[in-house]
């Protein structure tokens, strides 16, 4: 009998990019009549936005904005002022090979270096490096033997469950809202927004994706030096169609902010704040598959080759807040104004033999001293993230870093921030196992014994032993001695070995 092969196929994580890039900082900014003169630049800060980020051919495209925002403090005037300019960009990268089908994209960036510098009262340089990288998942499909129909013994199969693309939606959409401000506001110095309390249910084709979008808002009022705080949280509740998404799936959305803007109705005197926000929304199911790692001939001579399949065996949410704190030494007379925290994208370290989840953070105080003089305080160092489950150098960590909260205190000459820091993504895990890729059977060369030959069988649940061994002209007590078995009734899905019928 010739052999007979059931195959199928699994699909597992692939990775087809995995780089960084650095993008130029390069920027002139010449204030209008209407804004104050430079006297001392104290702070520059560079966030960025992407817009839109797609795969064309076997190329990557990102496209996006640097938000550059130059804190400074006006001559003879005892307040801090800021002004802000976009510099758009547009990157493309090369893929060693066309994805087809990628279901994420997660490109994230954080500044290098910048140098800023008053060429004249009224026209500011900013020029610095801006680091990026990229990753380009999708999925990769792989051929698998999943049962062997012949006059053979199969000595090792096994039943896998693993994990899959089950779907995945972008939505754009927009929230808009009143936010109280005072009518003397004289500068909006900042804009800080973030996503938290966010939860994730699959149902039956959708994705329900509900959340808090936090907007923080810093200003100076008319005739005072002090910076003001007003916090705006918007509610969302999105349900996104999703074909082929079931209760049960594993389900991940990201939160990101594309827009903002705020504009002042001057027949109301009414502050209104406008977001827009796109949900990256995907959903992963479980598979279950029988894999054969080894099989044997009964009747013939034979030859069998075998590979290493990887399978994302597990897919989990991560979405934890933790609080950092960091000191420095900044000497007496100073007053805490105005911090920012920046932190990176998330890296693995290994350390002592464990696999540890790393970001960066930048903490930058603005301060004023007792000569009424502004200046920042920064300090960078490495914080440990709290993933919530014991990570793997094989992994593949899909998490982004948002920051918001800072709390600032001075005591003596020792300045204490405390942040918070809200990590949010899934984490991808992988498992290898070695399974049968091709078996061959030598029907000029028979075994001395044929009679020896096993048949392989897929029982099922509930199934009875002495019906099988009716099927296959057997014992019921041969196949139990074959097969360890206790109990004629099968308790579970099981691969049976069948003695063959003997003349």
């Amino acid at each position: 009998m010739q052999n007979q092969f059931l195959t199928d196929s699994i699909s597992s994580t692939s990775k087809f990019l995995d780089t960084a890039f650095d993008l130029a900082i390069d920027q002139e900014i010449l204030l209008a009549d209407y804004d104050r003169s430079v006297f001392k630049i104290v702070k520059t800060c560079v966030d960025h936005t992407i817009t839109q980020k797609y795969i064309n051919g076997n190329k990557l495209i990102c496209e996006g904005y640097f938000r550059i925002s130059v804190f400074y403090q006006p001559p003879q005037e005892d307040k801090l002022t800021v002004i802000t300019k976009k510099q758009p960009f547009r990157h493309q990268l090369d893929l060693s090979v066309p994805v087809q089908s990628p279901y994420f994209l997660p490109v994230y960036g954080s500044l290098q270096y910048v140098n800023t510098r008053a060429i004249s009262p009224t026209r500011i340089s900013v020029s610095g490096v801006y680091s990026f990288t990229a990753k380009v998942y999708g999925t990769q499909q792989t051929a698998v033997i999943s049962a062997v129909s012949s006059h053979t013994a199969c000595t090792d199969s096994n039943s896998q469950t693993y994990f899959t693309l089950s779907g995945g939606r972008l939505r754009q959409f927009s929230m808009e809202d009143e936010i109280s401000l005072p009518d003397n506001v004289d500068k909006i110095l900042n804009m800080t927004l973030g996503a938290h309390n966010c939860t994730i249910n699959s149902h039956q084709d959708k994705i329900n994706v509900k959340g808090e979008a936090v907007v923080d808002i810093f200003y100076t009022t008319e005739n005072s030096p002090q910076i003001n705080h007003s916090p705006k949280t918007f509610l969302y509740n999105q349900v996104i169609d999703m074909p082929g998404v079931a209760e049960n799936n594993v389900a991940y959305a990201s939160f990101s902010i594309t827009s903002f803007t705020v504009t002042t109705n001057s027949d109301t005197g009414k502050t209104n704040c406008i977001i827009t926000a796109t949900l990256d929304a995907k959903a992963f199911r479980k598979e279950n598959i029988i894999l054969v790692n080894d099989c044997f001939s009964k009747n013939y001579e034979y030859e069998k080759s075998h590979k290493n399949i990887v399978m994302d065996t597990n897919i989990s949410a991560v979405s934890k807040i933790q609080n950092f704190q960091v000191e420095d030494t900044i000497g007496s007379g100073y007053s805490p104004v105005y911090t920012v925290v920046d932190t990176s994208a998330p890296y693995i370290s290994e350390s002592d033999g464990k696999t540890m989840l790393k970001a960066k953070a930048t903490v930058s105080v603005i301060v004023k001293n007792e000569n009424k003089e502004y200046e920042c305080f920064t300090k960078t160092g490495d914080i440990t993230l709290d993933r919530g489950t014991v990570l793997s150098a094989e992994d593949d960590i899909i998490v982004i870093c948002q920051r918001y909260g800072a709390d600032v205190t001075v005591s003596g000459e020792i300045m204490k921030v405390r942040f918070s820091v809200n990590l949010k993504g899934f984490i991808i895990r992988h498992k290898k196992d070695k399974v049968l890729t091709e078996f061959t059977e030598n029907h000029s060369a028979p075994v001395s014994n044929p009679a020896d030959a096993l048949i392989l069988y897929y029982g099922d649940k509930g199934e009875n032993l002495f019906d099988i061994a009716m099927k296959y002209k057997t014992d019921m007590a041969v196949i139990m001695a074959e097969n360890n078995l206790d109990e004629k009734i099968l308790a579970e899905e099981k691969i049976l070995l069948i003695p063959a019928y003997r003349q």
